[in-house]
């Protein structure tokens, strides 16, 4: 008799993980995979920023990979950019520097926050302060577009204001 209920549980199942449903199970599927991938264009020549570009807005959404996104201020020190995290971090996980993200053209998106340790060989453009913590920032410039889904957004609007 458990039996089935086999088919029933897998039909809704699939109907959770559809297109339209909001908060549905294909954006934590393509965070996942979007946030973890990424980091692989380190490895893609012309990508990697050596600097901090020109225009750096006041306000930034900063988002750990694979949880919650946070408000940041921006400011300069020097040549180098300084995020400020509003708010506390979780302590797990435990993040160990951040990315600043440039689309191509050249507009600043936000910053992911990562465990370990930053990709060795890229330059430093910075720091993320939050609270106790003052972490090493490192930039890419890269389109969005191909690592996240246009109804789930690594970087949600709302926190830009």
């Amino acid at each position: 008799m458990k039996t089935h209920f086999l088919p029933l549980l897998g039909l809704l199942l699939l109907a959770g993980c559809s297109r339209t449903t909001p908060g549905n199970y294909s954006c934590g599927f393509a965070a996942v995979a979007g946030q973890s991938m990424l980091l692989d264009q380190f490895n893609q020549p012309g990508t990697v920023l050596a600097a901090v570009p020109a225009e750096i807005p006041e306000v930034l959404p900063v988002r750990i990979a694979l949880g919650p996104a946070f408000r940041s201020l921006t400011g300069r020190a020097d040549s180098t950019l300084v995020v400020g995290v509003e708010g506390t971090l979780p302590p797990t996980p435990a993040v160990g520097f951040g990315v600043l993200v440039v689309n191509p053209a050249n507009r600043v998106e936000g910053v992911l926050l990562y465990e370990g340790s930053a990709i060795q060989g890229a330059p430093k453009l910075g720091t993320v302060n939050a609270g106790a913590l003052n972490l090493p920032l490192i930039g890419l410039r890269v389109d969005l577009a191909g690592f996240q889904k246009p109804s789930c957004p690594i970087f949600p609007d709302s926190l830009r204001r």
